[in-house]
């Protein structure tokens, strides 16, 4: 065995991974698949590893020397300044108009205080006795009654 071959063995899969990238003449990110492809190969592995595939993704995660830019594309954090990065990141525009739209729902059905569905005053007054006419929420439960300063039922305590 070579020293080449020895080399990559030993070697984790993210710091190949992290090799390829670098290695690129241009500054492009590239898919989590060709990446685990290269790596698997490299390693000798099979390449339907899912086993090592999964590994590989996390490891991609967890170490800071690589940036997820979308659409499973994975780049290297060094080709992307903090402005350009955040660019990067895909926004949500079905999302927020989704939110817009709630937002405008939600503000049509705030009346305001003191007003009805018609824009007609309301009486505070007329609210208390709409409120008084309705059927109690819970009932009224009677109390316990007090013998020498105990509830009954409670036993005391030596």
């Amino acid at each position: 065995m070579g020293w080449e071959e020895e080399y990559v063995r030993e070697t984790p899969m993210v710091e190949l991974a992290y090799r390829l990238l670098v290695g690129l003449s241009q500054h492009e990110p590239m898919p989590f698949e060709e990446i685990a492809a290269r790596v698997l190969a490299q390693k000798g592995y099979a390449p339907d590893d899912v086993a090592r595939m999964a590994q590989l993704y996390t490891s991609l995660n967890v170490d800071g020397r690589f940036v997820h830019v979308g659409g499973g594309q994975w780049g290297l954090r060094d080709w992307y300044p903090f402005d350009k990065y955040e660019e990067l990141i895909p926004t949500f525009e079905e999302e927020d108009e989704l939110e817009e739209d709630l937002l405008e729902a939600e503000e049509e059905d705030l009346l305001p205080l003191g007003l009805d569905e018609e824009g007609g005053e309301v009486v505070l007054e007329d609210l208390e006795k709409d409120l008084l006419a309705e059927e109690p929420l819970d009932e009224e439960l009677p109390l316990p009654e007090e013998e020498d300063g105990e509830f009954e039922g409670e036993e005391e305590t030596p």
